[in-house]
Protein backbone atom coordinates (compact mmCIF):
# COMPACT_ATOMS: atom_id res chain seq x y z
CA UNK A 1 0.00 0.00 0.00
CA UNK A 2 1.03 3.62 -0.54
CA UNK A 3 1.30 5.32 2.86
CA UNK A 4 1.87 8.99 3.70
CA UNK A 5 3.31 9.31 7.22
CA UNK A 6 2.80 12.69 8.94
CA UNK A 7 4.74 14.08 11.91
CA UNK A 8 5.05 17.70 13.00
CA UNK A 9 8.67 17.28 14.05
CA UNK A 10 11.67 15.38 12.75
CA UNK A 11 13.14 14.87 16.23
CA UNK A 12 11.89 13.67 19.60
CA UNK A 13 10.51 10.38 20.87
CA UNK A 14 7.30 10.37 18.82
CA UNK A 15 9.15 11.24 15.61
CA UNK A 16 11.78 8.58 16.32
CA UNK A 17 9.08 5.96 16.85
CA UNK A 18 7.37 7.10 13.63
CA UNK A 19 10.61 6.77 11.66
CA UNK A 20 11.27 3.27 12.97
CA UNK A 21 7.74 2.19 12.15
CA UNK A 22 8.07 3.69 8.66
CA UNK A 23 11.22 1.62 8.10
CA UNK A 24 9.45 -1.49 9.34
CA UNK A 25 6.48 -0.86 7.03
CA UNK A 26 8.79 -0.25 4.07
CA UNK A 27 10.68 -3.47 4.76
CA UNK A 28 7.30 -5.23 4.92
CA UNK A 29 6.58 -4.12 1.35
CA UNK A 30 4.65 -0.88 1.72
CA UNK A 31 5.54 2.29 -0.19
CA UNK A 32 6.02 4.93 2.53
CA UNK A 33 6.75 8.66 2.41
CA UNK A 34 7.58 10.59 5.60
CA UNK A 35 6.22 14.17 5.73
CA UNK A 36 7.21 16.72 8.38
CA UNK A 37 6.77 20.45 8.86
CA UNK A 38 10.43 21.29 9.38
CA UNK A 39 13.39 20.74 7.12
CA UNK A 40 15.60 18.11 8.79
CA UNK A 41 18.37 17.50 6.27
CA UNK A 42 17.32 13.86 6.09
CA UNK A 43 16.76 12.91 2.44
CA UNK A 44 14.03 10.48 3.53
CA UNK A 45 11.97 13.33 5.00
CA UNK A 46 9.72 15.55 2.87
CA UNK A 47 9.33 18.99 4.52
CA UNK A 48 5.90 20.51 3.93
CA UNK A 49 7.28 23.97 4.64
CA UNK A 50 10.28 25.66 3.07
CA UNK A 51 13.22 23.92 4.72
CA UNK A 52 15.39 27.01 4.16
CA UNK A 53 13.10 29.24 6.24
CA UNK A 54 13.96 28.68 9.93
CA UNK A 55 11.41 31.16 11.31
CA UNK A 56 8.02 29.52 11.29
CA UNK A 57 8.50 26.50 13.51
CA UNK A 58 10.30 28.43 16.30
CA UNK A 59 7.43 30.93 16.11
CA UNK A 60 4.96 28.10 16.69
CA UNK A 61 6.88 26.94 19.75
CA UNK A 62 7.16 30.53 21.02
CA UNK A 63 3.38 30.75 20.87
CA UNK A 64 3.00 27.51 22.78
CA UNK A 65 5.45 28.76 25.42
CA UNK A 66 3.37 31.94 25.74
CA UNK A 67 0.30 29.92 26.74
CA UNK A 68 1.73 28.37 29.87
CA UNK A 69 4.15 29.09 32.71
CA UNK A 70 7.20 27.32 34.15
CA UNK A 71 5.26 27.00 37.40
CA UNK A 72 2.46 25.05 35.76
CA UNK A 73 4.93 22.79 33.99
CA UNK A 74 6.62 22.15 37.34
CA UNK A 75 3.37 21.53 39.19
CA UNK A 76 1.89 19.19 36.60
CA UNK A 77 5.10 17.46 35.50
CA UNK A 78 4.34 17.73 31.83
CA UNK A 79 5.68 19.09 28.58
CA UNK A 80 4.74 22.25 26.75
CA UNK A 81 0.99 22.81 26.24
CA UNK A 82 0.49 22.39 22.47
CA UNK A 83 -2.86 23.56 21.19
CA UNK A 84 -3.66 22.55 17.65
CA UNK A 85 -5.59 25.70 16.81
CA UNK A 86 -2.51 27.74 16.09
CA UNK A 87 -0.77 25.99 13.24
CA UNK A 88 1.18 26.31 10.06
CA UNK A 89 -0.56 26.12 6.73
CA UNK A 90 0.19 22.95 4.79
CA UNK A 91 0.94 24.28 1.29
CA UNK A 92 -1.06 23.65 -1.85
CA UNK A 93 -0.56 21.62 -3.94
CA UNK A 94 0.59 18.81 -1.69
CA UNK A 95 3.41 16.56 -2.95
CA UNK A 96 2.41 13.80 -5.37
CA UNK A 97 3.35 11.06 -2.86
CA UNK A 98 0.77 12.52 -0.47
CA UNK A 99 -1.95 12.95 -3.10
CA UNK A 100 -1.46 9.38 -4.36
CA UNK A 101 -1.34 7.74 -0.94
CA UNK A 102 -4.03 5.25 0.00
CA UNK A 103 -3.40 5.61 3.74
CA UNK A 104 -2.69 8.80 5.70
CA UNK A 105 -0.79 7.73 8.81
CA UNK A 106 -0.84 10.45 11.47
CA UNK A 107 1.56 10.53 14.40
CA UNK A 108 2.19 13.60 16.61
CA UNK A 109 0.66 16.32 14.42
CA UNK A 110 -0.05 19.35 16.65
CA UNK A 111 0.50 22.50 14.61
CA UNK A 112 -0.48 20.94 11.27
CA UNK A 113 -3.76 19.15 11.92
CA UNK A 114 -6.14 22.09 11.43
CA UNK A 115 -5.05 22.93 7.90
CA UNK A 116 -8.05 23.15 5.53
CA UNK A 117 -5.79 21.97 2.70
CA UNK A 118 -4.80 18.88 4.68
CA UNK A 119 -8.36 18.06 5.70
CA UNK A 120 -9.61 18.21 2.13
CA UNK A 121 -6.64 16.11 0.95
CA UNK A 122 -7.46 13.18 3.27
CA UNK A 123 -11.04 12.88 1.98
CA UNK A 124 -11.66 9.42 0.55
CA UNK A 125 -8.44 8.05 2.04
CA UNK A 126 -7.94 5.76 5.00
CA UNK A 127 -6.70 7.59 8.10
CA UNK A 128 -4.76 5.69 10.76
CA UNK A 129 -3.56 7.66 13.78
CA UNK A 130 -0.83 6.38 16.10
CA UNK A 131 -1.09 8.13 19.46
CA UNK A 132 2.12 8.89 21.35
CA UNK A 133 0.70 10.81 24.30
CA UNK A 134 -2.65 12.32 25.32
CA UNK A 135 -2.44 15.44 23.12
CA UNK A 136 -4.88 14.10 20.51
CA UNK A 137 -7.59 13.53 23.12
CA UNK A 138 -7.17 16.74 25.13
CA UNK A 139 -7.37 20.44 24.49
CA UNK A 140 -3.60 20.64 24.21
CA UNK A 141 -1.75 19.05 27.13
CA UNK A 142 0.50 16.05 26.53
CA UNK A 143 -0.37 14.30 29.79
CA UNK A 144 -3.49 15.14 31.76
CA UNK A 145 -2.29 13.81 35.12
CA UNK A 146 -5.21 13.68 37.55
CA UNK A 147 -7.42 15.90 35.36
CA UNK A 148 -10.41 14.15 33.76
CA UNK A 149 -11.84 17.05 31.76
CA UNK A 150 -10.91 15.27 28.53
CA UNK A 151 -13.70 12.79 29.28
CA UNK A 152 -16.30 15.52 28.73
CA UNK A 153 -14.96 18.99 27.78
CA UNK A 154 -11.55 20.54 28.39
CA UNK A 155 -11.72 23.93 30.14
CA UNK A 156 -10.18 25.72 33.11
CA UNK A 157 -6.87 24.06 32.26
CA UNK A 158 -4.40 24.47 35.10
CA UNK A 159 -1.48 24.11 32.73
CA UNK A 160 -2.40 27.43 31.09
CA UNK A 161 -1.35 30.90 32.10
CA UNK A 162 -4.95 32.07 31.78
CA UNK A 163 -7.34 29.18 32.60
CA UNK A 164 -11.06 29.74 32.20
CA UNK A 165 -14.31 28.38 30.74
CA UNK A 166 -13.29 29.61 27.25
CA UNK A 167 -9.52 29.18 27.46
CA UNK A 168 -7.20 27.76 24.78
CA UNK A 169 -7.92 24.20 25.89
CA UNK A 170 -11.70 24.70 25.58
CA UNK A 171 -11.46 26.30 22.14
CA UNK A 172 -9.09 23.64 20.82
CA UNK A 173 -11.23 20.83 22.26
CA UNK A 174 -14.37 22.22 20.61
CA UNK A 175 -12.65 22.50 17.24
CA UNK A 176 -11.32 18.93 17.48
CA UNK A 177 -14.84 17.76 18.25
CA UNK A 178 -15.98 19.11 14.87
CA UNK A 179 -12.86 17.99 12.99
CA UNK A 180 -12.41 14.36 14.03
CA UNK A 181 -15.52 12.96 12.30
CA UNK A 182 -14.03 14.18 9.01
CA UNK A 183 -10.85 12.23 9.75
CA UNK A 184 -12.79 9.12 10.79
CA UNK A 185 -9.53 7.64 12.12
CA UNK A 186 -8.62 4.13 13.12
CA UNK A 187 -6.51 4.56 16.24
CA UNK A 188 -3.38 2.73 17.34
CA UNK A 189 -2.00 3.06 20.87
CA UNK A 190 1.43 1.66 21.78
CA UNK A 191 0.15 0.80 25.26
CA UNK A 192 -3.10 -0.50 26.70
CA UNK A 193 -2.92 2.37 29.18
CA UNK A 194 -3.13 4.98 26.40
CA UNK A 195 -5.79 2.95 24.58
CA UNK A 196 -7.99 3.07 27.69
CA UNK A 197 -7.47 6.84 27.89
CA UNK A 198 -8.60 7.17 24.26
CA UNK A 199 -11.68 5.01 24.86
CA UNK A 200 -12.65 7.13 27.86
CA UNK A 201 -12.22 10.43 26.01
CA UNK A 202 -15.08 12.46 24.57
CA UNK A 203 -13.08 13.18 21.41
CA UNK A 204 -11.82 9.73 20.42
CA UNK A 205 -14.02 7.32 22.35
CA UNK A 206 -16.22 6.49 19.35
CA UNK A 207 -13.33 5.42 17.09
CA UNK A 208 -11.78 1.92 17.06
CA UNK A 209 -8.45 1.61 18.86
CA UNK A 210 -5.90 -1.21 18.68
CA UNK A 211 -2.86 -1.74 20.90
CA UNK A 212 0.37 -2.32 18.95
CA UNK A 213 3.73 -1.76 20.69
CA UNK A 214 6.59 0.20 19.18
CA UNK A 215 8.97 -1.58 16.85
CA UNK A 216 12.72 -1.71 17.44
CA UNK A 217 15.63 -2.53 15.18
CA UNK A 218 17.00 -5.32 17.35
CA UNK A 219 20.01 -5.58 15.05
CA UNK A 220 21.04 -2.06 16.10
CA UNK A 221 19.92 -2.40 19.71
CA UNK A 222 21.59 -5.62 20.79
CA UNK A 223 23.84 -6.88 23.60
CA UNK A 224 27.55 -6.01 23.15
CA UNK A 225 29.95 -8.67 21.93
CA UNK A 226 32.50 -7.81 24.63
CA UNK A 227 31.12 -5.96 27.68
CA UNK A 228 34.47 -5.65 29.53
CA UNK A 229 36.06 -4.07 26.45
CA UNK A 230 33.08 -1.74 26.03
CA UNK A 231 33.30 -0.64 29.65
CA UNK A 232 36.97 0.06 29.24
CA UNK A 233 36.20 2.16 26.17
CA UNK A 234 33.58 4.17 28.07
CA UNK A 235 35.76 4.66 31.13
CA UNK A 236 33.65 2.53 33.43
CA UNK A 237 35.02 0.29 36.22
CA UNK A 238 34.97 -3.35 35.17
CA UNK A 239 33.80 -4.88 38.45
CA UNK A 240 31.25 -2.29 39.60
CA UNK A 241 27.49 -2.59 39.28
CA UNK A 242 26.75 0.02 36.60
CA UNK A 243 23.36 1.72 36.83
CA UNK A 244 22.20 3.98 34.01
CA UNK A 245 19.53 6.67 33.70
CA UNK A 246 18.85 9.83 31.72
CA UNK A 247 16.61 11.60 29.22
CA UNK A 248 16.88 14.38 26.65
CA UNK A 249 16.83 17.09 29.35
CA UNK A 250 17.78 16.15 32.90
CA UNK A 251 15.56 18.91 34.30
CA UNK A 252 12.40 17.59 32.59
CA UNK A 253 9.91 17.44 35.43
CA UNK A 254 7.85 14.61 33.96
CA UNK A 255 10.90 12.44 33.30
CA UNK A 256 11.84 13.11 36.94
CA UNK A 257 15.48 11.97 36.70
CA UNK A 258 16.12 13.87 39.92
CA UNK A 259 14.39 10.98 41.76
CA UNK A 260 17.13 8.66 40.48
CA UNK A 261 19.89 10.88 41.85
CA UNK A 262 17.99 11.41 45.11
CA UNK A 263 17.65 7.64 45.54
CA UNK A 264 21.39 7.19 44.98
CA UNK A 265 22.11 9.91 47.52
CA UNK A 266 20.00 8.02 50.07
CA UNK A 267 21.92 4.83 49.33
CA UNK A 268 25.29 6.55 49.57
CA UNK A 269 24.36 7.87 53.01
CA UNK A 270 23.78 4.33 54.18
CA UNK A 271 26.87 2.79 52.61
CA UNK A 272 29.15 4.98 50.47
CA UNK A 273 31.38 1.98 49.76
CA UNK A 274 28.76 0.13 47.69
CA UNK A 275 30.39 -1.18 44.47
CA UNK A 276 28.33 1.11 42.23
CA UNK A 277 29.08 3.24 39.20
CA UNK A 278 26.58 5.57 37.53
CA UNK A 279 26.02 6.41 33.86
CA UNK A 280 23.82 9.33 32.83
CA UNK A 281 23.03 11.12 29.58
CA UNK A 282 21.08 14.16 28.42
CA UNK A 283 21.33 17.93 28.36
CA UNK A 284 22.39 19.28 31.75
CA UNK A 285 24.68 18.01 34.49
CA UNK A 286 24.04 15.40 37.18
CA UNK A 287 24.63 16.34 40.84
CA UNK A 288 27.70 15.30 42.78
CA UNK A 289 27.37 11.76 44.14
CA UNK A 290 29.44 9.53 46.37
CA UNK A 291 29.62 7.00 43.53
CA UNK A 292 31.66 7.40 40.33
CA UNK A 293 29.54 9.13 37.67
CA UNK A 294 30.15 9.16 33.90
CA UNK A 295 27.91 11.69 32.18
CA UNK A 296 27.77 11.44 28.39
CA UNK A 297 25.74 14.55 27.61
CA UNK A 298 23.10 14.55 24.91
CA UNK A 299 23.29 11.41 22.74
CA UNK A 300 21.70 11.80 19.32
CA UNK A 301 22.24 8.51 17.52
CA UNK A 302 21.17 4.91 18.04
CA UNK A 303 24.63 3.35 17.83
CA UNK A 304 25.97 5.42 20.74
CA UNK A 305 22.86 4.81 22.83
CA UNK A 306 23.11 1.06 22.19
CA UNK A 307 26.69 1.14 23.50
CA UNK A 308 25.64 2.93 26.68
CA UNK A 309 22.82 0.48 27.32
CA UNK A 310 25.12 -2.46 26.62
CA UNK A 311 27.62 -1.33 29.24
CA UNK A 312 24.99 -1.07 31.98
CA UNK A 313 23.79 -3.71 34.42
CA UNK A 314 20.50 -1.93 35.10
CA UNK A 315 18.58 0.87 33.37
CA UNK A 316 16.38 3.09 35.56
CA UNK A 317 13.45 5.12 34.20
CA UNK A 318 11.72 7.52 36.59
CA UNK A 319 8.88 9.15 34.62
CA UNK A 320 5.80 10.23 36.55
CA UNK A 321 3.58 9.95 33.46
CA UNK A 322 4.40 8.02 30.29
CA UNK A 323 3.04 5.97 27.41
CA UNK A 324 5.45 3.21 26.35
CA UNK A 325 8.92 4.70 26.97
CA UNK A 326 11.30 3.85 24.15
CA UNK A 327 14.28 3.83 26.51
CA UNK A 328 12.81 0.92 28.48
CA UNK A 329 12.25 -0.98 25.23
CA UNK A 330 15.72 -0.17 23.86
CA UNK A 331 17.54 -1.12 27.05
CA UNK A 332 15.90 -4.56 27.09
CA UNK A 333 16.76 -5.10 23.43
CA UNK A 334 20.38 -4.61 24.57
CA UNK A 335 19.86 -7.30 27.21
CA UNK A 336 19.67 -4.89 30.15
CA UNK A 337 17.09 -5.36 32.94
CA UNK A 338 15.05 -2.24 33.68
CA UNK A 339 13.56 -0.53 36.71
CA UNK A 340 10.74 2.02 36.65
CA UNK A 341 7.75 3.40 38.50
CA UNK A 342 4.49 1.53 37.84
CA UNK A 343 2.88 4.45 36.01
CA UNK A 344 1.13 4.74 32.64
CA UNK A 345 2.24 2.16 30.12
CA UNK A 346 5.63 1.55 31.77
CA UNK A 347 4.63 -1.86 33.21
CA UNK A 348 3.79 -3.00 29.67
CA UNK A 349 7.41 -2.69 28.58
CA UNK A 350 8.56 -5.67 30.68
CA UNK A 351 7.81 -8.93 32.40
CA UNK A 352 7.98 -7.82 36.06
CA UNK A 353 10.65 -9.65 38.06
CA UNK A 354 11.70 -11.52 34.90
CA UNK A 355 13.01 -8.78 32.59
CA UNK A 356 12.59 -5.77 34.86
CA UNK A 357 11.36 -4.36 38.14
CA UNK A 358 8.47 -2.08 39.12
CA UNK A 359 8.24 0.40 41.99
CA UNK A 360 4.65 0.91 43.13
CA UNK A 361 5.14 4.29 44.80
CA UNK A 362 6.62 7.04 42.62
CA UNK A 363 9.07 8.43 45.16
CA UNK A 364 12.84 8.55 45.55
CA UNK A 365 12.53 6.73 48.89
CA UNK A 366 10.63 3.82 47.31
CA UNK A 367 13.10 3.77 44.42
CA UNK A 368 16.03 3.63 46.85
CA UNK A 369 14.41 0.73 48.69
CA UNK A 370 14.00 -1.23 45.45
CA UNK A 371 17.53 -0.43 44.36
CA UNK A 372 18.79 -1.64 47.72
CA UNK A 373 17.16 -5.04 47.21
CA UNK A 374 18.44 -5.31 43.61
CA UNK A 375 21.98 -4.43 44.69
CA UNK A 376 21.82 -7.05 47.43
CA UNK A 377 21.02 -9.67 44.77
CA UNK A 378 23.09 -8.07 42.01
CA UNK A 379 24.52 -11.35 40.76
CA UNK A 380 21.04 -12.30 39.53
CA UNK A 381 21.02 -9.41 37.01
CA UNK A 382 23.55 -11.17 34.78
CA UNK A 383 21.33 -14.23 34.74
CA UNK A 384 18.40 -12.16 33.49
CA UNK A 385 20.14 -10.76 30.43
CA UNK A 386 19.32 -13.61 28.07
CA UNK A 387 15.61 -13.61 29.01
CA UNK A 388 15.51 -9.81 28.70
CA UNK A 389 16.88 -9.92 25.17
CA UNK A 390 14.54 -12.75 24.13
CA UNK A 391 11.52 -10.84 25.44
CA UNK A 392 12.47 -7.67 23.54
CA UNK A 393 13.08 -9.57 20.30
CA UNK A 394 9.58 -11.01 20.46
CA UNK A 395 7.69 -8.00 21.88
CA UNK A 396 9.15 -5.28 19.63
CA UNK A 397 9.86 -7.28 16.47
CA UNK A 398 9.51 -4.90 13.45
CA UNK A 399 7.98 -7.51 11.16
CA UNK A 400 5.35 -8.51 13.71
CA UNK A 401 4.50 -4.86 14.33
CA UNK A 402 4.33 -4.13 10.58
CA UNK A 403 2.01 -7.10 10.04
CA UNK A 404 -0.32 -5.84 12.78
CA UNK A 405 -0.39 -2.37 11.22
CA UNK A 406 -1.06 -3.85 7.78
CA UNK A 407 -4.19 -5.46 9.15
CA UNK A 408 -5.29 -2.07 10.52
CA UNK A 409 -4.62 -0.40 7.16
CA UNK A 410 -6.71 -2.98 5.34
CA UNK A 411 -9.68 -2.61 7.70
CA UNK A 412 -9.52 1.18 8.17
CA UNK A 413 -12.48 3.27 7.09
CA UNK A 414 -12.18 6.16 4.66
CA UNK A 415 -12.49 9.80 5.65
CA UNK A 416 -15.63 11.59 4.38
CA UNK A 417 -15.46 14.64 2.13
CA UNK A 418 -15.51 18.06 3.78
CA UNK A 419 -17.50 20.30 1.47
CA UNK A 420 -16.06 23.80 0.98
CA UNK A 421 -19.51 25.18 1.83
CA UNK A 422 -19.55 23.42 5.21
CA UNK A 423 -19.31 25.88 8.14
CA UNK A 424 -16.37 23.86 9.49
CA UNK A 425 -14.34 24.57 6.36
CA UNK A 426 -15.01 28.29 6.69
CA UNK A 427 -14.02 28.05 10.35
CA UNK A 428 -10.78 26.27 9.46
CA UNK A 429 -9.91 28.95 6.89
CA UNK A 430 -10.67 31.73 9.36
CA UNK A 431 -8.62 29.95 12.02
CA UNK A 432 -5.73 29.57 9.56
CA UNK A 433 -5.70 33.30 8.89
CA UNK A 434 -5.68 34.00 12.62
CA UNK A 435 -2.91 31.42 13.15
CA UNK A 436 -0.65 32.89 10.49
CA UNK A 437 -1.25 36.40 11.83
CA UNK A 438 -0.30 35.22 15.32
CA UNK A 439 2.80 33.43 14.08
CA UNK A 440 3.82 36.38 11.90
CA UNK A 441 3.78 38.58 15.01
CA UNK A 442 5.97 36.00 16.74
CA UNK A 443 8.40 35.97 13.79
CA UNK A 444 8.59 39.78 13.74
CA UNK A 445 9.15 39.87 17.51
CA UNK A 446 11.91 37.25 17.32
CA UNK A 447 13.54 38.96 14.33
CA UNK A 448 13.57 42.32 16.13
CA UNK A 449 15.04 40.70 19.24
CA UNK A 450 17.85 39.18 17.21
CA UNK A 451 18.49 42.50 15.44
CA UNK A 452 18.76 44.26 18.81
CA UNK A 453 21.21 41.62 20.03
CA UNK A 454 23.26 42.01 16.84
CA UNK A 455 23.35 45.81 17.19
CA UNK A 456 24.47 45.50 20.81
CA UNK A 457 27.18 43.04 19.83
CA UNK A 458 28.43 45.34 17.07
CA UNK A 459 28.54 48.29 19.46
CA UNK A 460 30.55 46.26 21.96
CA UNK A 461 32.89 45.11 19.18
CA UNK A 462 33.30 48.69 17.96
CA UNK A 463 34.22 49.75 21.51
CA UNK A 464 36.87 47.06 21.78
CA UNK A 465 38.37 48.03 18.41
CA UNK A 466 38.45 51.73 19.33
CA UNK A 467 40.32 50.96 22.55
CA UNK A 468 42.85 48.81 20.74
CA UNK A 469 43.20 51.16 17.76
CA UNK A 470 42.30 54.72 18.75
CA UNK A 471 41.15 56.84 15.88
CA UNK A 472 39.84 53.96 13.75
Amino acid sequence: MRIAVLSTLASGGAAGAARRLTRALSDFGHECSFFILEGSGNPRHVPLLDGDDPCWLPALFSHWYSLTTPESLLAHATELFSDSLTGLNVPFPLPAAFREAEVIHLHWVAGMLFSPVLLQAVAGKKVVWTLHDENALTGGCHYAGDCRNFQSQCRDCQQLKAPGPDDASARCFAFKEQLYPFLNPSLVAPSAWLAEKAKASALLGSFPVTVIPYSLDTASFRPPHDRPLLREKLGLPEDALVIMSGCEYLDNQRKNVKAFFEALTLLSGESPTLPLAVMSYGHGQPPELAFPVRHFGYVDNEADMAELYGAADLFVHTSLQDNLPLTLCEAQACGVPTLCFAVGGCPETMLPEETGFLVAEASSQALAEKLRSIIAARNSLAGMREAVRAFAEKRFDPRTVAAAYTEIFEKARTAPVLNAHDPLFAGLVQNQFASLAQLTRQVVHETNRRLDETKQYLEELRGIVSKLHPGT
